[in-house]
């Protein structure tokens, strides 16, 4: 079989499972085909009960692992709670929740919120207290939400937009003690007035 027809066949293949062509210049795909390039003669695709189950858990436990590193800086490095609305295919109403920092983002959960209020303290709060509660941290959930209440009455931009409030950074002493442009001093977030 030549090139074309091999590329025709990947075209095909992802035209037929409905596969946006930005794929092809994914890494993952790139190093699929690489590792199929690679893989014994003769070789087949996992059968679909294999992918669903026992592999999805290895997939799953490895990139677990991946974020590990991240995961670790969260309490140090602070973390935002980030959400963001959409509608999928189907036009179904979804959040996606994301937690991230300087280390990066990671994507936590997607939530169908048909018929619920996307704005709002008690959402925002409501979410943050969801994402915390299996988490290492989370006897620290009364010490955030004073500080997002403190700044929310100061503030009239979106929920979303709290990140910053929440950083540790901006309340570190060596961060405070260096004049901010224009020479002004300093003040943690949630006490500027």
């Amino acid at each position: 079989m030549d090139r074309h027809q091999v590329d025709k066949e990947i075209v095909t293949a992802l035209c037929a499972n409905g596969i946006p062509f930005n794929v092809l210049i994914n890494p993952q795909f790139c190093r699929m085909i690489s590792v199929i390039n690679n893989a014994p003669k003769g070789y087949k695709p996992p059968s679909f009960e294999k992918a669903r189950t026992s592999l999805l858990d290895d997939v799953k436990t490895s990139v677990e692992k991946e974020l590990m590193p991240v995961k670790d800086t969260w309490y140090t490095g602070g973390l935002s709670i980030v959400s963001d609305g959409w509608s999928n295919v189907k036009k179904e109403s979804l959040i996606n929740i994301l937690a991230g920092n300087s280390r990066g983002a990671i994507f936590l959960y997607a939530e169908n919120c048909a018929g619920v209020e996307k704005t709002g303290m008690d959402n925002m709060l409501g979410e943050i207290k969801d994402a915390m509660r299996n988490n290492k941290y989370g006897d620290k959930y009364e010490r955030i939400e004073k500080i997002v209440i403190d700044r929310w009455a100061k503030m009239n931009f979106a929920v979303h937009s709290l990140g910053f409030a929440l950083c540790p950074r901006f309340y570190d002493p060596s961060y405070l003690n260096t004049p901010a442009p224009g020479g002004m001093a300093r003040k943690r977030p949630n006490e500027d007035k």
